[in-house]
């Protein structure tokens, strides 16, 4: 069976219902991932997925796939993405499917899987499937289909992590996601008063699909805050591995921000912490960590280059700017969206000021949030390649950075980004600058560069 190649991104994969992906594939899927599990002498499998309406028709194919390989499947329905990475430390579990789509649009849908104790497969791995798929050598045997409530367990364990001393009410803004059930019982444990806002389970995403990032997502989690005169906002994307906050003033916090106020915490805690963030982080992170007497290191976006670090606990914490925080201090190092909204609401507990507060000391700079530019999955990568070596033989610029994309340095703060989104059709574009006068400058200069590539509608370029 010959699947449409664009399916397999970076760390997943990933297409648009039902012309991309569909119960026909996840059947040849299910096999082939069956059998390339079998040849490392894995058989139990966790399988889960995400509140879409796709999500269920498309893990029954996929668990006929497996279990006509031998494999013995454990079927939790509707879950997170963090409460599957936690199931795969449980006892016997070898591995862990989850069938989401995570923020992309409603139409989107796909699969992500975990070996034992969270670590991803890999690239080359999704690969190695496709190939099974292709030449259709599958292996046979009777596996069986158990179904279970492991969601309670992943419940119970972040509950039993926080208690919370003093009077919170907390916004909570799930959008009809995997997080709906989840995250309202977690909170209510922990102590805290909630204000829940889309927190059922919607199949169309009737208000938008979740999404931290997204400007519309953003603009409900803070009028929630300011009618409900709550103390916090916090948000998750569809799969709950994401994570947002607003202040009690209404003012969305960037996760970069909270990555160095987290990382103060730690490291007031702990000599020689260790953190990680991705090129789409502020320049002030760095410069920020050394000064708490901590160590960073600037890395490419995906998880299947954080989470290792972070399992493996050569990190203390890590970031991506798109809202994912993978703590290993203190947890397992996955990244969770839950988990780190009690995290930060410990915090506040702990420190008793209210979250404005914390950032008056900040370095004052001007940035954008990441705006996206249509680009054809096709054309994406060869073009940011072409883009490098635009910026470069321009002469005006002296650092340079392909860590993931191509990152340019203008000043002490100045800088901007441009990068092929590994799970959409788009070029990501960042950009920062010590006031608004730079950033204006510099968000002119890059559009120009970019002006040359005529498949490219830069007049369609947006916040998310």
């Amino acid at each position: 069976m010959n699947l449409p190649i664009e399916i397999f991104r970076e760390y997943d994969v990933r297409g648009i219902y039902p012309d991309q992906i569909n119960k026909e594939n996840f059947l040849y899927l299910g096999k082939a991932l069956g059998t390339f599990l079998l040849k490392k002498n894995i058989k139990s499998i966790v399988i889960g997925h995400d509140s879409r309406g796709s999500s269920h028709p498309l893990a029954e194919a996929m668990i006929e796939g497996l279990v006509s390989t031998g494999a013995s499947v454990t079927y939790v329905g509707i879950t997170s993405q963090p409460a599957l990475h936690y199931f795969t430390f449980l006892e016997g579990v070898q591995a862990g499917i989850n069938i989401t789509a995570s923020h992309n649009p409603k139409e989107y849908n796909g699969f992500k899987v975990d070996y034992s104790h969270a670590m991803p497969f890999t690239n080359s791995e999704y690969k190695e499937v496709n190939k099974i798929v292709l030449s259709e050598e599958f292996a046979t045997g009777k596996g069986e289909v158990l179904i279970k409530d492991l969601n309670k367990f992943y419940v119970k364990e972040l509950s039993d992590m926080f208690k919370i001393k003093n009077k919170f009410k907390v916004a909570v803004n799930c959008g009809n996601s995997a997080s709906s059930q989840m995250a309202p019982v977690v909170l209510k444990n922990i102590g805290v008063e909630i204000v829940e806002h889309e927190c059922v389970f919607e199949p169309d995403f009737p208000h938008g699909v979740p999404d931290p990032e997204n400007t519309n997502f953003i603009k409900n989690s803070s009028k929630l805050v300011l009618e409900s005169k709550a103390d916090l906002g916090v948000g998750f994307d569809g799969d709950g591995d994401r994570f947002g906050a607003v202040d009690e003033k209404g003012n969305h916090i960037s996760t970069d921000k909270l990555l160095i106020l987290f990382a103060k915490d730690i490291c007031s805690k702990k000599k020689d912490a260790k953190f990680l963030y991705d090129v789409k982080c502020s320049s002030i992170v760095e410069s920020m960590i050394t000064k708490f007497g901590g160590h960073s290191e600037m890395m490419r976006t995906g998880r299947t280059y954080f989470i290792p670090k972070t399992l493996q606990k050569e990190a203390d914490l890590a970031a991506e700017y798109s809202g994912h925080f993978f703590f290993a201090d203190d947890y397992y190092g996955f990244d969770d969206g839950l988990y780190t909204a009690c995290r930060l609401i410990k915090f506040l507990d702990d420190y008793g000021k209210p979250l404005s507060a914390h950032f008056k000391d900040f370095p004052q700079f001007e940035s954008t949030p990441e705006f996206q530019i249509p680009c054809p999955d096709n054309v994406k990568f060869d073009l940011v390649k072409d883009f490098y070596e635009t910026v470069k033989l321009s002469g005006e610029f002296n650092e340079i950075s392909t860590i993931d994309g191509v990152r340019v340095k203008i000043s002490e703060f100045g800088w901007f980004l441009i990068r092929a989104k590994n799970t959409s059709p788009f070029l990501t574009l960042r950009a920062e600058g010590k006031d608004k006068k730079e950033l204006e400058e510099i968000l002119d200069k890059v559009l120009h560069l970019l002006s040359k590539y005529k498949t490219l509608d830069l007049n369609s370029v947006k916040y998310i």
